[in-house]
């Protein structure tokens, strides 16, 4: 592999491990959250909450590492195409031999 893709790649599997990280962590706090309510009670409603609370910290902190994830993935997108290692789709070769008189 080259050495920039290699990079590259790397930056996106870190991104993707924080990216996890980060919907874990908002995943159990909306778990936490919402046993605070009934379950009968409970809307369809996102519990974000206000600009300061763990909530929306924790809510944020996910979006920016999604957006971190898809700005690596398209970096190694374009380091690939850059570099001729793109993958092409399969293609059907056809050899025409021209037979001569």
């Amino acid at each position: 592999m080259h050495p920039d893709l290699d990079v590259q790649r790397r930056v996106l599997v870190k991104s993707y491990r924080l990216y996890l990280d980060a919907d874990r962590n908002w995943t159990i706090a909306i778990k936490e959250a919402q046993s605070w309510f009934p379950a009968d009670r409970r809307s369809g409603a996102m519990l974000v909450g206000e600009p300061h609370s763990r909530m929306r910290q924790l809510y944020e902190k996910r979006e920016r590492a999604l957006q971190r994830m898809l700005l690596a993935r398209e970096k190694l997108k374009n380091a690939r195409r850059r570099l001729g290692h793109e993958r092409q789709p399969d293609r059907v070769s056809t050899r025409i031999f021209l037979l001569g008189a």
